[in-house]
């Protein structure tokens, strides 16, 4: 399919977050369509969303990342269309994560690669992204700086739909990660239980 890359063979044994790398790699692809979708939306001026449907949507998203609130009306000031958009960036980034977790758990369960237990590599990991998680939804502010990486700045070229795109995925690659860890600790404590209940000879 045209959103998904090529398939790559995947090694025989990966913790979970090598997993979790591994198979998004096959949809490489979908990280950068989808924010140049949006950028050539926003230099062409269309709008794909009715209003009132991203007003709705923000209500929706706001409670859960408060950030995103604050942003919406950042480029709601600049443009109506635009914000409305952001709002359907924002959902098709979200969804695409959620596809992407039930398809990374079947992929585990699916027996063509062990998961294997966590790594220092994966503690470290879940350290440095909970630092990152944090600045996602208390200190991503918006600058009136002409800064588009380093804050949310409503930029004319669209930088920011890059930023928040690589932010948002980042945010919900490392929920995945936290379920595959989930699945790892389940299937140990399947082992050890069926270890247990063993007849002696």
């Amino acid at each position: 399919m045209f959103w998904r890359s090529e398939q790559r063979e995947i090694p025989k044994s990966l913790s979970p977050v090598g997993f979790c790398g591994a198979i998004s790699a096959r949809f490489n692809s979908v990280y950068v369509a989808v924010p140049t979708l949006f950028i050539i939306l926003k230099q062409s001026g269309l709008e794909v969303l009715p209003p009132k449907w991203a007003e709705a949507i923000n209500y929706v998203l706001g409670s859960i990342y408060p950030p995103s609130a604050t942003h919406y009306s950042a480029i709601k000031s600049a443009s109506l269309g635009e914000a409305a958009n952001y709002e359907l960036f924002l959902t098709i980034i979200i969804l695409f994560h959620f596809f992407l977790a039930q398809y990374t758990i079947s992929e585990s369960r699916s027996g063509r690669t062990i998961l294997r237990n966590p790594g220092v590599g994966d503690i470290f990991f879940l350290l440095i992204g909970f630092a990152g998680i944090h600045y996602v939804f208390v200190d991503d502010l918006i600058s009136f700086r002409h800064q588009p990486i380093w804050d949310f700045y409503v930029d004319d070229f669209g930088f920011y739909l890059l930023r928040q795109g690589a932010l948002m995925s980042f945010v919900l690659l490392y929920g995945i990660v936290i379920l595959l860890f989930g699945v790892r600790l389940t299937d140990v404590f399947h082992q050890r239980r069926s270890a247990t209940k063993r007849p002696l000879p």
